[in-house]
């Protein structure tokens, strides 16, 4: 416990109190200040009446300032909770870009699928057209054979008709 004497309105008091001495000698030149403020405001008031009014004064003080700290404490509450929710925002906006990310790899997955799907079928095809390209080739060759036989088979058939009609001369 701190014990000081002080003076307020020419009047010595002794002060108690858990809080430094420094702090109880503030607190009362403050109401001393105030008193003698009020007293010199209104010179004809009693010094009851102007304890009473000062009073009534450091209270409105007192109360305009609780006041303004508990304004003061919701305005700085708006922030933080303006941050929660943008930290909330956050948070699920990044788990809708993994989400995209998920589906973003499953579609390129298909798209590897169908790429190789698409060559295999495009392998398959240059295959079917290597040997349809062969066979159209063996094609020709056995054209040109049956057209050499052909030719053969005419120019042997004109034989016999010259034979034919050489051993028709000489008989």
């Amino acid at each position: 416990m701190n014990k000081v004497t002080v003076k307020i309105a020419n009047h010595e008091y002794t002060i108690v109190g858990e809080e430094k001495k420094e702090y109880l000698l503030q607190l009362a030149a403050h109401v001393d200040e105030k008193i003698e403020s009020t007293s010199k405001a209104n010179p004809k008031l009693s010094q009851t009446m102007t304890a009473v009014l000062t009073a009534i004064n450091i209270a409105d003080e007192y109360y305009s300032q609780l006041s303004e700290n508990n304004e003061l404490r919701k305005n700085l509450n708006k922030p933080l909770e303006e941050l929660d929710k943008a930290n909330k925002h956050i948070k699920d906006l990044e788990r809708a870009v993994l989400e995209k990310e998920s589906q973003i790899d499953k579609i390129n997955q298909k798209i590897q699928e169908y790429e190789d799907s698409l060559n295999l079928t495009n392998n398959s095809k240059n295959d079917v057209v290597k040997k349809m390209e062969e066979k159209d080739l063996k094609l020709k060759e056995a054209e040109n054979l049956v057209d050499d036989f052909q030719n053969r088979l005419y120019d042997m058939q004109l034989k016999i008709i010259e034979l034919e009609e050489k051993l028709e001369n000489k008989e």
